[in-house]
């Protein structure tokens, strides 16, 4: 089978598969199914990698779409999350240190490896990261891909059926009116022309944001043009089938990465792991519930705020869970940010002070 083909054949099935789960109403569905489906295929037949602009297309996408949720309104709360961001740093670190014990404990693996199979940061730049540093990135990759899984499809149901108790026992709402209101907006004058407009200007920042070389860069200032366009001139326009494409096109390039030597290496990381996914349960049950009663925040945004999924995967399973927050993705971008720049560092002291 040629290239050309297996790529047909993997966008084939990563639709049918994201199309069958949306059907069924799973959060983040058409992106869950396009990762179980393509990483059928990458353990069957060894595909390899995905196309290197599948991943920039997705981000750009993402971002587009982000951009054009954020108002001027939106922009004035931003003070807002500074309390949860500095919170949700120390629960992440924390639990960072408290599940690489076990990594280190149970599966007798060395302290930075541990370190950064623990890592809440996104699962394409921490085995890099991890590299420049001399982990074991193999080891790394497999961790951080069940942590990713994890977050994108098990996680979310959690929220959604954790939402239906704690809500009405904490008197919180499950989702602000201000977010259910933003998925009602009315399409623009002209929406083929804005739409183009407000790619283009992702597609800008996208590609100024892999020039710079910043973790997540591509994501970061496609989300950043995009929303500038959109505060000037109030006509941002990204519709529904853009973001179904971005998480077809995420959930090939995650898909990919399983293979049979990563699964391998999970058989024998099984109870470290365990851990690591309750450990985040947990923090995301706990931190959600603190933030919706103290920081006004919907129950569902607080908890996936907590989520240690990729930024661009949460936003869009926080979609179609009908949660559309700055503070949501202000958060997650923080998490992303400082778990790539900061918390390697951190290592680095920690390492120090045990003597290694």
């Amino acid at each position: 089978m040629s290239e050309i083909e297996m790529l047909l054949l993997e966008i084939l099935v990563a639709v049918i598969f994201g199309f069958l789960l949306q059907k069924l109403h799973v959060p983040g569905g058409m992106l869950i199914g396009a990762i179980i489906g393509v990483s059928i295929l990458s353990i069957c037949f060894s595909i390899g990698t995905a196309p290197k602009y599948f991943k920039l297309t997705a981000q750009i996408l993402t971002g587009s779409y982000l951009g054009c949720t954020v108002t001027k309104e939106d922009v004035k709360e931003i003070p807002k999350v500074l309390g949860p961001v500095l919170i949700s740093f120390f629960g992440f670190f924390f639990l960072c240190l408290a599940c690489a014990l076990a990594f280190e404990k149970i599966a007798g693996m060395d302290v930075l490896t541990s370190l950064f199979c623990a890592l809440p940061g996104g699962m394409t730049d921490t085995p890099l990261v991890a590299m420049d540093m001399g982990a074991q990135v193999g080891v790394v990759v497999a961790a951080q891909l069940v942590r990713a899984l994890f977050g994108m499809s098990v996680l979310p149901l959690i929220v959604l059926s954790a939402d239906k108790v704690l809500a009405p026992k904490l008197g919180v709402p499950s989702v602000r009116e201000k977010d259910e209101l933003k998925g009602k907006r009315p399409k623009p004058d002209k929406p083929i022309l804005m739409m183009c407009l407000t790619v283009a200007a992702a597609a800008a920042g996208g590609f100024f944001g892999r020039w710079t070389g910043i973790p997540a860069g591509g994501f970061t200032f496609a989300m950043i043009f995009a929303l500038i366009f959109n505060l000037k001139t109030n006509k941002g326009y990204s519709p529904l089938p853009l973001r179904r494409i971005a998480q077809v096109l995420s959930g090939i390039c995650i898909g990919v990465k399983v293979t049979v030597d990563e699964l391998e290496i999970i058989k024998k990381m099984l109870l470290p792991l365990l851990i690591l996914v309750l450990g985040y349960t947990l923090l995301c049950l706990t931190f959600g519930c603190f933030f919706a009663k103290r920081f006004h925040m919907g129950l569902r945004e607080a908890m996936l705020s907590m989520s240690p999924a990729g930024a661009t995967e949460v936003t869009l399973i926080a979609a179609d869970m009908d949660v559309v927050s700055s503070k949501l993705l202000v958060m997650h971008l923080f998490r992303l940010i400082t778990a790539l720049v900061v918390f390697p560092q951190l290592f680095r002291i920690y390492l120090a002070l045990r003597g290694l």
